[in-house]
């Protein structure tokens, strides 16, 4: 204690309270309170009291089996009451789990979705595949029946080949056909198709021949007017029509008459059709061909042998 503290007492005489001073010494202190022991005992109370909760806990457990087993009708409405109160807390807890489960399922169920679109993706693209081969086939069996159609008159035989490419050089207007010598193909026959004249073959090969249109400026035509049969001279001009040449003021030729082949010269028999009369802007008359050399695609290359029909 602090020097100089004074205790005051208090004692009773006759009724009255008499308080009164005792001093302390200098000298005299207050004893140290030991902790270390009670902490010690505490520690001990606490180990055994944990043990005993053990053994308690297992007793309890055991007991209740002993219980439900001799006597299930005690322990049925406890367990009733238990699962009553513990119901809406499990509900609670399970529900954040569903949640989870759910979102889970349906991350599966996306990746799924993503490669089952990715398999129709390729499908799909097959199947565009295939359509566009059809759609080609579909197109080449039109234009082989169309062409069937077409029975060369007077004709000593013919071969059907497909255009396989525009060819430039010295022909500005050629096509190379995919049929040559091997099937009978030789150079000067006409080429035609179910709407007319095409050309005629200027070389060949084993198995191609290039056909000079008859749009090229290279070629000439002998030809004349179905209705009036006058002769006159059908040139080319690289482009899409054909001049007229020889042309006499009084031809009698007039827009919209067909123009047929003569056979003059031995380059073509007659009565091929080649194209229609129209008037040019600036007044003079052009054949438009009948054939749309744009969607050229299968012809047939016929061989009349007028050398032979003309020794006949």
């Amino acid at each position: 204690m602090a020097r100089g503290l004074k205790l005051n007492h208090y004692f009773t005489v006759s009724r009255q309270t008499i308080p009164y001073t005792l001093p302390l010494a200098q000298s005299q202190t207050m004893p140290p309170i030991k902790r270390a022991g009670s902490a010690q005992l505490a520690i001990s109370l606490k180990t055994a009291s944990s043990r005993y909760l053990v053994f308690f806990l297992v007793g309890l457990g055991i007991s209740s089996m002993v219980i439900h087993r001799m006597h299930p009708e005690w322990v049925e409405p406890a367990r009733v009451g238990v699962s009553e109160v513990l119901a809406p807390v499990l509900d609670t807890i399970a529900r954040p789990a569903d949640a989870v489960k759910e979102m889970v399922g349906g991350m599966r169920e996306i990746g799924s979705l993503y490669e089952e679109n990715a398999k129709l993706r390729q499908a799909n693209a097959s199947l565009k595949q295939w359509q566009h081969v059809a759609m080609s086939l579909e197109s080449e069996n039109k234009a082989l029946r169309q062409l069937m159609r077409f029975v060369p008159s007077n004709a000593l035989g013919y071969a059907t080949g497909r255009i396989v490419g525009d060819t430039t050089g010295t022909y500005a207007r050629s096509v190379l056909v995919g049929a040559g010598s091997a099937k009978g193909v030789a150079k000067g026959q006409a080429v035609m198709n179910e709407q007319g004249l095409i050309g005629r073959v200027m070389e060949t090969g084993a198995n191609s021949a290039r056909v000079l249109l008859v749009t090229d400026i290279n070629s000439r035509l002998p030809v004349m007017g179905q209705d009036g049969r006058v002769k006159v001279i059908a040139a080319g001009t690289n482009g899409d029509t054909l001049d007229l040449m020889y042309l006499p003021p009084d031809a009698g030729i007039k827009p919209g008459e067909k123009i047929i082949t003569t056979g003059d010269g031995g380059v073509f028999p007659p009565d091929l059709l080649v194209g229609v009369v129209f008037e040019k802007e600036d007044g003079k008359l052009a054949v438009r061909p009948f054939v749309d050399f744009s969607k050229l695609e299968y012809v047939s290359i016929v061989n009349y042998d007028l050398r032979v029909q003309a020794s006949d």
